[in-house]
């Protein structure tokens, strides 16, 4: 598993260079906000949960994100975490490769705008999670055109697993 994640830190990492100043005077400096919530809070044990991710543009400025209700590019592009007690729960994992990337790839959100993905996608084998409680958040980034992307992480999500 460490070097799971550690292969994917580097994918992200490459893909990735994170900062969390804006270039605009009086633009908050993590202008994304999101929320994340369970979709069915309780699912069976072999079901893959769905997470609705809400992501909302609270700057002045428009900014870039790649859409993730193409499945696609959730998958790879948008990481989930799942912890039980307040631990990183152990699963397998896929690495994907990247798909390419073109205009259609991206949504924009202008300031005040705010998009929801249903999350169904995931590298990390949320299918193979025992009966229990848990809490998940989505890792995800802006793409902007120039400069520097951020990385930002969703607020915790809570759901159960059943048998």
């Amino acid at each position: 598993m460490f070097i799971r994640k550690r292969a994917f830190a580097l994918l992200l990492g490459g893909l990735i260079t994170a900062t969390a100043w804006g270039d605009d005077e009086g633009a908050p400096l993590r202008p994304l906000a999101a929320t994340l919530k369970a979709k069915t809070p309780t699912v069976k044990a072999g079901e893959t949960p769905v997470f609705l991710l809400t992501i909302q543009n609270k700057g002045k400025s428009p900014e870039r994100l790649i859409d993730a209700g193409q499945k696609n590019l959730q998958f790879v592009l948008y990481n989930i975490e799942v912890r039980k007690n307040g631990k990183l729960v152990d699963l397998p994992t896929a690495i994907p490769g990247l798909p390419p990337l073109d205009d259609k790839s991206y949504v924009t959100l202008k300031p005040g705008d705010k998009v929801e993905f249903e999350m169904t996608k995931f590298a990390l084998q949320l299918r193979k999670l025992p009966a229990g409680q848990y809490e998940a958040r989505i890792v995800y980034s802006n793409w902007p055109t120039e400069g520097k992307s951020t990385i930002y992480e969703s607020p915790f999500a809570e759901f159960t697993v059943e048998k």
